[in-house]
């Protein structure tokens, strides 16, 4: 799909300038899902990667329930620390500068990213255009994207000691 003219990025000023909201809300142990498939290959030891807010594991399983039959969501990385963002940034960006992006998709991924951008988007969830496996909900793009006045979520931090079961 086409990145539109009116792309907003994630560095664009009227994204920081959203109020943060309460950032309270439980994470939650995606491993725990059994309709949700993990991908350990980002793990880290503590198990950060397969957290999740409460409020968005719920929005995933909408979305889950919304795919046709024998269809599920991967997860490669829920939540990420913010050490571990930038690096990440760091390495994607260094890797874009010596690589082209690919121009021809063939019609059955494109065909699944339109089930994956149908189920997400009915459940709630706002796509970052320039990436399609990209998908927020209660941060700042999600607020943006959806009018909101702020996020439903702030900053958080994953301790193991903090993991709750179930959603």
């Amino acid at each position: 799909m086409p990145l539109s003219d009116t792309a907003v990025l994630f560095s664009d000023p009227r994204i920081a300038a959203i109020a943060l909201g309460n950032s309270d809300e439980p994470l939650v142990d995606l491993r725990d899902m059994p309709e949700v498939r993990v991908d350990a290959r980002l793990a880290d030891p503590a198990g950060a990667y397969a957290q999740l807010r409460e409020g968005v594991v719920s929005r995933l399983l909408d979305a889950h329930r919304l795919l046709p039959r024998g269809l599920s969501f991967l997860v490669t990385e829920a939540y990420r620390p913010l050490d571990r963002q930038q690096a990440i940034f760091d390495e994607y960006r260094d890797e874009l500068r010596r690589r082209r992006p690919a121009t021809n998709i063939s019609p059955r991924a494109r065909h699944h990213r339109r089930i994956l951008s149908a189920a997400l988007t009915r459940a709630g969830f706002a796509n970052y255009p320039t990436q399609w496996w990209h998908w927020s909900f209660g941060d700042r793009y999600w607020a943006h994207h959806t009018g909101a006045d702020r996020t439903r979520y702030g900053p958080t931090r994953f301790t193991p000691a903090a993991q709750t079961n179930g959603c």
